[in-house]
């Protein structure tokens, strides 16, 4: 509580990050948002010494090491663990195809 007060100006609902231009009306957002600034990192891979702000971070980390592919190319074999960058290769290897 401490240092959410040292962080953060609340005005009403909003909460105003002291660090940069963030806002927000949730205090739980507002949380998670200062672990950019704080460097906390409470998501901690148990195989390699990777932390990450989000679980969801954690969780796309680990099919590095699983090597799990869900991202399937509609038009060719490739395929990727994370859809921004299936959506990548879609744009730049098949931008003049349509599904």
């Amino acid at each position: 509580q401490e240092q959410y007060g040292s962080l953060v100006n609340v005005h009403g609902r909003l909460h105003h990050c002291r660090q940069c231009t963030y806002v927000t009306k949730e205090r739980t957002n507002m949380k998670m948002h200062l672990r950019k600034h704080t460097g906390e990192r409470p998501s901690v891979c148990q195989l390699c010494p990777a932390a990450f702000i989000h679980n969801s971070h954690l969780k796309r980390h680990m099919l590095t090491h699983t090597g799990e592919r869900p991202y399937s190319c509609v038009y060719c074999n490739a395929s990727f663990s994370q859809k921004s960058n299936l959506n990548y290769h879609i744009s730049h290897r098949h931008s003049k195809k349509k599904p």
